[in-house]
């Protein structure tokens, strides 16, 4: 069985509800930060639209910390 890695793998986000579900989960941004491994600034920039990229495996842990899927979460631009 092989490994496959997405380290690199970018999601481009027309819009998100990150803040949304924080916000039903009554989370901050800095707890949130700190159960996926990351710092508010980077959340911050997710949820408040400033980011237009996210990667697939920080999409993927906010989604799993927030109980909802990444399709829920995360609006996709058309490739």
């Amino acid at each position: 069985m092989s490994i496959v890695r997405i380290k690199k793998a970018k999601l481009r986000i027309k819009e998100n509800k990150v803040k949304d579900f924080l916000e039903n989960a009554l989370m901050s941004q800095q707890e949130l930060a700190d159960r996926i491994g990351t710092n508010r600034g980077h959340i911050s920039k997710i949820a408040n639209q400033k980011s237009p990229a996210i990667s697939l495996p920080i999409a993927i842990r906010i989604a799993k910390e927030l109980n909802v899927s990444v399709e829920d979460l995360f609006i996709i631009d058309d490739l």
